[in-house]
C-alpha cells in the first residue's frame, strides 16, 4: 500500500501545475505613448456610442460581458501597436483569455488613464456618452466558468473594435467574434 502513496502524490501534484498560469508573454514596443496625441479626448463633446457585446459557446449558448468593464480609449499610434500584439489587427479582433496575457515594454501608465469605462449590463449592452468627435478603440472581455469545473481557468475572451464617430453623431457598435 505504501508504494503507491509516493506515486499518487506525484501526480496530484503534478497534475495541479499544469494549471499554473504561464508567465506572460513580453512585448517590446517601438512607440512611445504621447499624450499630446489624445489630448482630444479630455473635452467634453455631443458624441455617443452605443453597444452589445456577446458571443456563443459552441454548444449554442448565448455569452455576454455582463457585469464586466468596456473600456473606450482614444486613437494613438502607441495604442494601434498594442492592439495589433493582442489582437492581429487594429480594426476589430478576439482573442482568448490565455492569450491575453502580455507584459508591453514600455508599459505606460499615462495610456492606461486615457481612457473611460462603462460597464455591461445582463444583455451585454453598454454606452457612453458626451464623447468628442474622434477615432476611439472599444474593448472588453465575456469570460464563463463551466459548472464541475471550477478550478480550470475561465472560458471565452477579449473584444476588440475600432470606432469612428463624427461631431454629434450616435453609433451604435455589435462587438462579437
Amino acid at each position: 500500500m505504501k508504494k503507491f502513496v509516493l506515486p499518487l502524490g506525484f501526480l496530484l501534484l503534478s497534475g495541479c501545475a499544469t494549471f499554473a498560469p504561464a508567465p506572460p508573454r513580453q512585448v517590446a514596443l517601438t512607440t512611445t505613448f504621447d499624450p499630446s496625441e489624445v489630448a482630444w479626448f479630455s473635452e467634453r463633446g455631443t458624441g455617443a456610442i452605443n453597444g452589445q457585446a456577446f458571443f456563443q459557446t459552441r454548444g449554442g449558448q448565448p455569452r455576454t460581458c455582463a457585469g464586466l468593464e468596456v473600456s473606450l480609449q482614444p486613437k494613438s499610434g502607441y495604442g494601434r501597436e498594442r492592439l495589433i500584439a493582442l489582437y492581429g489587427s487594429a480594426e476589430s479582433g478576439y482573442t482568448t483569455v490565455g492569450s491575453a496575457n502580455v507584459q508591453f515594454i514600455p508599459d505606460s501608465a499615462d495610456y492606461k488613464q486615457a481612457r473611460k469605462t462603462s460597464v455591461c449590463d445582463a444583455q451585454g449592452n453598454f454606452s457612453f456618452t458626451g464623447l468628442p468627435a474622434g477615432e476611439y478603440f472599444l474593448t472588453t472581455g465575456i469570460m464563463w466558468s463551466v459548472p464541475g469545473q471550477e478550478f480550470m481557468p475561465p472560458q471565452g475572451g477579449l473584444l476588440m473594435q475600432s470606432v469612428k464617430l463624427s461631431d454629434g453623431e450616435s453609433t451604435r457598435v455589435i462587438m462579437t467574434r
